[in-house]
């Protein structure tokens, strides 16, 4: 009890800490006509997540108002932080006149309640849902890297991936035991072992493969791509494999290479997880554990022709326009007016999901 009430009273402290060093005051004026998001959150679960949900609205055209609450302000972590230098979001002690949308994480007050079950909520309702799909990271919303053109580089008829493979962080998917598919690091030492497998080991390597029929990983332990030149190397290549992340398949890799017309090769239980599913041999190439091991499914797309390629490369496009960009979201939000929004939290909806068996 008195560990839980210091830990309270030390998020209020760096809550007031960061409001009064955050240069925001209550409310000015909104402009005319302007849509507003009411928020009206008593702390954040949602880590960066809650950051690319603001910035979602914030690109749509929204103005975003946050109750002021300094425990909220003390639960802003590495990237939610983010929120206080946007200017496009306003803090009050009351909802505005006329807002659009307002949103809560109380249950039994909210007009729309904001939920971190993510993964174990996905049953039918019998009020209507909504769930934030999974977004790329928060360096390409923050920095506008997102729909920057990506020029028209030659594409190759090989898989791409780049990220981290730190053998303390990726396998904690298995040890969480919440998603039967293989964790980051089992897929790498599968695909490590085919003969199409490159592994360069910086950029000037990357930068001269030019051949098709490969399947290169780029090891950020090795080198990094920066965040204003990665989806300029995505559309080098036709294809993408899909990683898992640390704690949840979900990784924001993939909705950065479906914006670029890159086709996932992807485990289907991470297929699934996407609302609506991925479908194989439409929008993304599917393996298992059973019937289509990932060797075997990633050689046959190295050989797919030309005109299949093409016609999925247009639908991996047309789910991202129609699902994944922020204005598709809001939109969603707006035509949908769900009852209950469910945002992603990471860890923390994961380890719901052992919590509902």
């Amino acid at each position: 009890m008195v560990r839980r009430t210091l830990k309270y009273l030390v998020r209020v402290l760096t809550g007031m800490y960061r409001w009064r060093n955050s240069g925001k005051r209550l409310a000015p004026p909104r402009k005319k006509q302007q849509r507003i998001l009411y928020l009206n959150l008593e702390e954040n679960k949602f880590e960066r997540y809650l950051y690319l949900f603001v910035k979602f609205f914030l690109l749509d055209g929204y103005a975003v108002y946050i109750k002021r609450n300094y425990r909220f302000l003390g639960d802003l972590e590495q990237y939610s932080k983010w929120i206080l230098k946007e200017d496009g979001v306003f803090f009050c002690t009351r909802a505005p006149q006329k807002t659009s949308i307002i949103i809560e994480d109380d249950p039994e007050t909210a007009h729309t309640f904001l939920s971190y079950d993510y993964f174990s909520r996905r049953e039918k309702s019998d009020s209507p849902v909504f769930f934030v799909p999974m977004a790329m990271h928060p360096y390409l919303y923050k920095d506008l890297y997102w729909d920057v053109g990506y020029g028209n580089e030659k594409r190759y008829r090989s898989v791409f991936f780049g990220g981290s493979f730190r053998k303390d962080a990726y396998h904690h998917l298995t040890s969480f035991n919440a998603f039967p598919i293989l964790n980051r690091l089992e897929l790498y030492e599968r695909i490590v072992s085919m003969n199409e497998a490159v592994l360069p080991s910086g950029a000037d390597e990357l930068n001269d493969i030019n051949e098709e029929g490969k399947i290169i990983l780029v090891d950020r332990g090795r080198f990094s791509i920066s965040q204003g030149q990665w989806r300029r190397y995505l559309s080098r290549f036709y294809f993408f494999l899909a990683c898992p992340g640390v704690s949840m398949p979900l990784a924001h890799n993939i909705v950065e290479a479906m914006s670029c017309g890159c086709i996932p090769i992807i485990e289907e239980g991470y297929a699934s997880l996407f609302i609506p599913p991925l479908t194989d041999r439409q929008n993304a190439l599917f393996f298992n554990q059973a019937t289509h091991q990932p060797e075997e499914v990633l050689r046959a797309a190295l050989k797919m022709p030309d005109d299949v390629i093409k016609e999925m490369q247009s639908q991996v496009l047309r789910y991202y326009e129609n699902y994944l960009t922020p204005h598709a979201v809001v939109k969603a939000i707006e035509e949908t007016k769900p009852r209950t929004i469910f945002l992603n939290a990471e860890a923390h909806s994961v380890r719901l999901v052992s919590e509902h068996r």
